[in-house]
């Protein structure tokens, strides 16, 4: 097994399939990050057969390089982003309780990567895990509504200090599947993990990924 230069506790996968799942080949991947991904995959559908998976791009502000670079625009603002659609997953659980309905448990799970191109700030590629008993679509995503795309654009508001309606500009769904559905008892639910785990193997690149910063290139849930 090689090592990555840039960092020598990663690993080089360079085999089209990992585990037996299909994974991106035109991109060198880290070994460790895909069993992470497949551990997050696994460990939702464990809790929840039918698991509903969302794929989001986040987007920082575009501000000038000076000496006193707000630390807010470090990996601590994906925490704030995390924590933050966790509290109102929470807080929506809850009123729909006080209004007598029916409410399915959930625990958001999550994937993240770090990245960085030719543009000044870098941005986060994720794959976010619920209960599809809970949540099944992303609802409309053209604005800030009452939805789990609002939830969203409000929680990298929050994170960033900013209007919600300012996020719509930062948070961006993939034209193509932004969201895909997984169930372990379905016929074809080998085809399903299948193709969710090419698209998210992308999530374990090295290129574009910036090492040696001290900051977090990487993470993902841990249960």
């Amino acid at each position: 097994m090689t090592k990555y230069s840039n960092n020598r506790n990663l690993t080089i996968h360079d085999e089209p399939k990992f585990n037996n799942w299909d994974v991106l080949t035109n991109y060198q991947l880290s070994q460790e990050y895909l069993g992470k991904i497949q551990n997050v995959l696994n460990n939702s559908l464990q809790q929840y057969p039918r698991t509903f998976v969302v794929r989001v791009d986040l987007h920082l502000p575009k501000v000038m390089s000076c000496p006193d670079y707000p630390s807010g625009f470090s990996t601590e603002a994906i925490t704030r982003f995390i924590e933050s659609l966790k509290s109102q997953l929470k807080a929506h659980q809850e009123r729909s309780r006080r209004e007598h309905k029916r409410v399915h448990p959930n625990t958001l799970r999550y994937i993240w990567a770090k990245e960085q191109c030719e543009s000044v700030m870098p941005h986060y590629h994720l794959a976010l895990l619920l209960n599809n008993d809970a949540y099944y679509t992303l609802g409309d995503y053209k604005t800030v509504q009452d939805n789990l795309a609002g939830r969203i654009y409000t929680a990298w508001a929050r994170a960033l200090n900013i209007e919600p309606v300012k996020a719509i500009g930062l948070v961006h769904f993939p034209e193509r599947n932004p969201t895909y559905h997984l169930n372990a008892n379905s016929c074809d639910f080998a085809d399903s993990f299948n193709s969710i785990f090419i698209r998210v193997s992308y999530l374990a690149k090295f290129h574009t990924k910036h090492f040696g910063d001290r900051t977090k290139n990487f993470s993902c849930s841990w249960r």
